[in-house]
C-alpha cells in the first residue's frame, strides 16, 4: 500500500445512499459496550444524527421508520469506527443497558425474519468481542448459518447466498445466533481464518475487523495501531 492509498483511506466519506433498498438515507450503526464488549443495539444515523453524535459524543440513532431510538439512559460514546466501505458505523459507549439482542436462534427454532426480507448481520469475535463486520441476511442466509455452523450472508451485490470464507479461506465459525426484535442478527463467531475483512494493511497482512478505522473528534480518520 503506497502513500496515496493511505491517504485516502483516512479521508472520512461515510454512504448514507448505498444501500436505498434497505435503508434509504442512513447507515447501520452497531452499539457496543466500551467495557464489557456486548453488543446492546443495532440502529440507524443519517448525516444529521451522526453530525449531532459527533459533536456532543450522545449516541443519536433513529429506526428504520425514522423514529428515535430510546436507549433507557444517555449513551455517552467513547469511541466511533466506521467499516472498510464506509457504510456502517460502530458506537463504543460507557454505560451497559440491557442488550436488545436477546432471543437466541436455534437450528430448531424460527429463523426471525420475514420472507424476502433483508437485515442487518453482525458479525462479533465470541471471545474478544471485537465487531467484525457488518453484511445483510434473509430468512435462507440465517437457517444455512445454523446448518453449516459458519456465518451466512446474502450477498447484496452478488444477489446470492455467501458464506464468508467460500472463498478466501477465512471462515467465521458460528457459536451463537441472536435477533433484535426488528429481525437484526447478531453472529457470535470464532475466526477459523487469518481475518474478517477483505482488505489488507500495507505489510499484505489480511485485516482482522472491517472496523479498523476510528473517527476522530474532528472528523478525521485513523488506522488502529497495526492495522495500516
Amino acid at each position: 500500500m503506497d502513500k496515496e492509498q493511505l491517504e485516502k483511506g483516512l479521508e472520512l466519506a461515510i454512504d448514507f445512499n448505498k444501500r436505498p433498498e434497505i435503508h434509504a438515507g442512513v447507515v447501520p450503526v452497531v452499539v457496543q459496550s466500551n467495557r464489557m464488549h456486548s453488543v446492546l443495539l443495532l440502529g440507524y444515523a443519517a448525516p444529521n444524527h451522526f453530525e449531532s453524535t459527533l459533536l456532543s459524543r450522545q449516541s443519536v440513532l433513529v429506526d428504520l421508520e425514522g423514529n428515535p431510538i430510546e436507549c433507557g439512559r444517555r449513551l455517552s460514546v467513547v469511541n466511533m469506527h466506521v467499516d472498510c466501505d464506509q457504510d456502517a458505523l460502530v458506537y463504543q459507549v460507557n454505560g451497559q443497558n440491557q442488550t436488545r439482542f436477546s432471543r437466541r436462534v436455534r437450528r430448531s427454532s424460527e429463523p426471525g425474519i420475514e420472507e424476502g426480507v433483508l437485515v442487518p448481520a453482525i458479525a462479533q469475535d465470541y471471545l474478544s468481542g471485537d465487531v467484525l463486520m457488518l453484511g445483510y441476511a434473509n430468512r435462507l442466509a440465517v437457517e444455512t448459518a445454523l446448518k453449516k455452523g459458519m456465518a451466512t450472508f446474502w450477498s447484496t451485490s452478488r444477489d446470492k447466498l455467501w458464506t464468508k470464507g467460500e472463498t478466501s479461506g477465512d471462515f467465521l465459525k458460528l457459536s451463537e445466533t441472536y435477533h433484535q426484535e426488528d429481525g437484526s442478527v447478531l453472529y457470535l463467531v470464532q475466526m477459523a481464518g487469518a481475518g474478517a475483512c477483505h482488505t489488507k494493511t500495507k505489510g499484505e497482512a489480511a485485516r482482522k475487523s472491517c472496523f479498523y478505522r476510528r473517527i476522530t473528534p474532528l472528523g478525521g480518520l485513523e488506522f488502529l495501531p497495526g492495522m495500516e
